[in-house]
């Protein structure tokens, strides 16, 4: 072999390298919050902030994303069986039980959402102790309410979308779902369900909750990402203005 050809064999095989190191796939949400995300089944098509946030830091940085949208239990099966590099939106609190013995990393907060307990009109002022069935969407839970989840008072429901949480709501089959304030305005807007249900303050004042990226398989993309949230954050901003996302 000529060492023309070796060097050639070398580059080749260096460039592949890079290359598949530089494909990530990322789990994301089916259901629609929009216009934090949302994923169009019949198109096949992931949008919203969070698409946009991911197409820039990819182009930033010179990666490849390829978007996996999954319901999150099969996609904490797939990510944790190393089948997906990446989980966005992810939260340390999300399906805690199934991350205790997982080497998970998380970039600082990317968003910060203010959720609400949205209730029919007529238990607008139900107190904490009529609380029986809560609805969340799978996967996430309301912090504040875990002592009494934990100790079996409050039965919890899980929907794969906020669609369904609504419509439970709307039946009378759960007291409350919890929801982004914004996101549940503009759902019942579009389902008009803007007078049948409302947000109850008396059991879950605001809670703000957040959004990270987070990996297991590749670690260097946490440093990356924050460094992009510092080095690009007007460019960020015009992402949250462009889609009415909080700029803190």
């Amino acid at each position: 072999m000529t060492h023309s050809l070796l060097l050639a064999l070398t580059f080749l095989l260096f460039s592949q390298t890079t290359l598949a190191a530089k494909e990530i796939k990322v789990g994301v949400d089916t259901f629609d919050y929009f216009p934090l995300h949302s994923f169009d089944a019949k198109s096949e098509q992931y949008k919203g902030y969070a698409r946009e946030l991911l197409d820039l830091f990819s182009e930033k940085y010179g990666y490849t994303f390829t978007y996996v949208p999954l319901p999150r239990s099969r996609m904490y099966k797939m990510y944790f069986s190393q089948q997906i590099d990446a989980v966005f939106p992810d939260n340390p609190k999300w399906s805690f039980d199934q991350k205790i013995d997982k080497p998970v990393l998380y970039t600082s907060p990317v968003n910060y959402l203010r959720e609400v307990m949205f209730v029919h009109q007529e238990k607008k002022a139900m107190q904490f102790n009529d609380l029986k069935k809560l609805g969340v969407i799978q996967g996430t839970l309301p912090w504040k309410l875990s002592p009494a989840i934990d100790s079996g008072r409050i039965q919890v429901i899980e929907a794969q979308d906020p669609y369904t949480l609504l419509d439970l709501v709307e039946k009378g089959r759960i007291d409350g779902a919890v929801l982004d304030l914004d996101i549940g305005r503009s759902l019942l807007y579009v389902l008009k369900l803007d007078l049948t249900i409302t947000f109850n303050v008396n059991i879950l004042k605001t809670q703000a909750e957040t959004y990270h990226l987070s990996t297991i398989l590749k670690p260097e993309l946490i440093d990356q990402f924050e460094e992009f949230s510092v080095k690009y954050q007007y460019e960020i901003n015009e992402l949250k203005y462009k889609y009415d996302i909080m700029l803190y």
